[in-house]
C-alpha cells in the first residue's frame, strides 16, 4: 500500500505506508470496539495506538472521519437500548436467551449513571453542532450554494456602486 504525502510547501509524493501506523485491519478493529464502548482510548489502546494518533487520524483522514463518527453514533445507539432494556428489567444480548437461561446468565457490568451522563453529554454536542443560542439551525452549504450567493452580494455591490456618482 502507498500513500501521498507532503504539505507545508513541500512537493507531494507517494511512499510506501508506514508498517506501524493505521493500517485496514487497525481501523477496522478500532472502530469496531469504539461503536461497542465509544471509548476513544480503549479502542485505540486494543489495536495497539494512541487516542492522539486517533484525533490526527480523523484530521487528515475524512472518510475515517466519517467512519468514526457513525461508529459513535451505533455506540450510542446501543448505550440507549441498554439504558431501555435495563430500564424495562429486561437484559440485551445478541442470543435470546429463553427466560430459563436469563435467570442463570449473570448481567455484565453496567455503570446507569455513566450512561446517562453520555448520554447527556451528546444531547449537548448535538446541540451545540446544529444550534445557535437563537435557535437556529444551520446546514452547511453546498459549493455551488455559497458561490450564488457570493455572486448575488457582488452584484448587489456593483449596483450600489452604478448609483454612486
Amino acid at each position: 500500500m502507498s500513500v501521498i504525502v507532503g504539505g507545508a510547501g513541500r512537493k507531494r509524493q507517494k511512499r510506501a505506508a508506514r508498517h506501524d501506523g493505521w493500517t485496514k485491519a487497525k481501523r477496522i478493529l478500532f472502530l469496531d470496539t469504539f461503536a461497542g464502548t465509544c471509548n476513544t482510548t480503549l479502542s485505540a489502546k486494543k489495536c495497539g495506538m494512541t487516542a492522539h494518533s486517533v484525533r490526527a487520524l480523523i484530521r487528515r483522514d475524512p472518510q475515517f472521519a466519517v467512519l468514526y463518527e457513525e461508529a459513535l453514533q451505533e455506540g450510542y445507539r446501543r448505550i440507549e437500548a441498554e439504558l431501555l432494556a435495563r430500564t424495562l428489567g429486561h437484559q440485551l444480548d445478541d442470543e435470546n436467551p429463553t427466560e430459563e437461561e436469563r435467570g442463570t446468565v449473570e448481567p455484565p457490568e453496567f455503570d446507569a449513571a455513566m450512561a446517562l451522563k453520555v448520554l447527556q453529554m451528546r444531547n449537548a454536542e448535538a446541540k451545540a453542532r446544529h444550534d445557535d443560542r437563537r435557535g437556529r439551525i444551520f446546514v452547511r452549504a453546498t459549493q455551488e450554494e455559497t458561490d450564488a450567493a457570493l455572486m448575488k452580494k457582488l452584484a448587489a455591490v456593483e449596483r450600489r456602486l452604478a448609483r454612486t456618482p
